[in-house]
């Protein structure tokens, strides 16, 4: 049989005191019964792991209840004397530590009173002891996660913590840690850092991001810190009035058009498409518009819908919309979902990163493109381009003897007006012929087939640039500002 360690759990997270886990160790090697099998003498005066060999002369026997009991995910309780397995520890703690059961991985501290315990999170029904501490005398605070373990197959997981002001108006966010609760993971600031960072912040909100082990995320950095301001603090946001306009379905203020169910129930459009029956009453919702609330919608001023990610901005209903389709703060999918179908989506001050890491392969590291050319055979291809600290995609298509392409940009319609790009077909017949256009660049597009407007795309024909291909078709392309 293979050797094998406890990974479930071992024997230190079984109520049992240090000094006698100290003294379970193998007669051989000296080191702890954690490495299985482990066998003891039959005249019971000592044991030896699975690391070593077991003596001649002597006679053993497998200690299975030890294995066992080491491998069993019993879990201690903090300060009590309860025992019992990860599937009670909730019920445990709800009843008689409540205020230890961390709820929305989420919990607010002070430099006031210094403390030291132990908490309890769930995530995804596995079990998480935190260990939270603020040192007075060192003006630190020290913070650690420890996973426990179900079974020797459950996910490894690893943490980071995002810093908020009490207010929520500054934020910012820590490197991310394992879960084992060893003194390498262990996330540890200081008081100073909570003013400098975080504006000098009476108290600070601590979320804790869960992540799987190998999710990455960008290391902390001067520009990771963000300073947010306060929407709920504009006084030309009448919050009041708005509440009365949240859509009972996607919960978003409404904006015109308003529906209303036949009990005068309100949604907006959006949701109206997606549904038949009121959420509220389960009555019918036909097409009857809430007139009086859309003409009260345009004396209100409203916020982004991403004001809670960082946007500033506010409008009237007539033209908040408008911003939010190209608000930089809202989500962005990858460039390539469609294509590798990559999952990704963030925001875009992300995307510049996420593409040199995962599609290193995708991005066009020359302005020269060489294509095998055939010209009976249809050809799609696209790349992603690095320009200005910006994303851009090229999409290029031959078919029907015509060569288009179309360069977008993962940015608003307004950046796009800042851009071009060129396409400078080269003379593989080495006569020194030029073939060369500038168009506009466009925003983004998940699917090339979309391109149909003319005004979108550079387009030549096989008969105009026929004489510059070989066996090779060559061009080069580079968006410019």
């Amino acid at each position: 049989m293979a050797n094998k360690t406890a990974k479930g759990s071992n024997m230190s997270q079984l109520l049992i005191p240090s000094d006698t886990i100290d003294q379970m160790v193998c007669i051989m090697c000296q080191k702890h019964l954690s490495f299985f099998p482990v066998h003891v003498k039959e005249d019971g005066s000592g044991a030896i792991c699975g690391r070593c060999k077991l003596t001649d002369g002597d006679t053993f026997l497998r200690d299975k209840a030890y294995e066992s009991i080491a491998h069993a995910p019993r879990k201690d309780c903090t300060k009590c004397t309860w025992q019992g397995t990860c599937a009670n520890l909730k019920d445990h703690f709800e009843k008689n530590h409540s205020k230890l059961l961390i709820v929305d991985a989420q919990f607010e501290i002070n430099f006031l009173t210094s403390f030291k315990e132990k908490a309890l999170l769930i995530f995804t029904d596995e079990h998480f002891i935190v260990h939270r501490e603020v040192d007075l005398t060192k003006e630190n605070f020290i913070f650690s996660v420890k996973h426990l373990k179900s079974n020797d197959t459950s996910e490894s997981y690893c943490y980071f913590l995002q810093l908020l002001s009490g207010d929520k108006t500054y934020s910012c966010r820590l490197p991310k840690q394992a879960t084992t609760g060893e003194s390498n993971s262990i996330t540890k600031f200081s008081n100073s850092f909570i003013k400098e960072k975080l504006h000098d912040a009476d108290s600070v909100l601590i979320k804790i991001n869960i992540i799987g082990s190998d999710v990455e995320i960008p290391e902390l950095e001067e520009e990771c810190i963000s300073i947010v301001k306060d929407v709920k603090k504009d006084p030309n946001i009448n919050w009041g009035l708005l509440s009365e306009l949240e859509c009972p379905v996607c919960f978003e203020y409404m904006l015109p058009p308003i529906h209303q169910c036949v009990n005068g129930h309100s949604l907006c459009s959006v949701c109206k498409g997606k549904i038949t029956l009121c959420p509220l009453c389960k009555c019918e919702i036909q097409e009857t518009k809430n007139f009086v609330l859309e003409k009260m919608t345009l004396y209100l001023v409203y916020p982004c819908k991403y004001y809670k990610s960082g946007c500033e901005h506010s409008g009237k209903s007539t033209e908040i919309r408008s911003h939010e389709e190209n608000c930089e703060f809202g989500p962005v999918s990858c460039p390539l979902k469609g294509i590798e179908n990559c999952q990704w989506m963030s925001n875009i001050s992300g995307l510049l990163s996420h593409v040199e890491k995962e599609h290193s392969a995708s991005m066009l590291k020359s302005v020269r493109i060489d294509i095998r050319f055939d010209e009976t055979s249809d050809i799609q291809q696209t790349f992603l381009l690095k320009f200005s600290e910006k994303v851009f995609m090229l999409c290029f298509k031959y078919s029907d003897k015509k060569f288009r392409w179309a360069m977008q940009l993962m940015g608003t319609a307004a950046e796009c007006e800042k851009y071009r790009f060129e396409i400078d077909i080269i003379d593989n017949s080495m006569k020194k012929r030029r073939c060369y256009m500038r168009g506009v660049c466009v925003p983004f597009k998940e699917n090339i087939e979309g391109l149909t407007d003319p005004c979108n795309y550079l387009m030549m024909t096989l008969e105009q640039i026929k004489p510059l291909i070989t066996v090779t078709f060559s061009y080069q392309t580079f968006p410019i500002s």
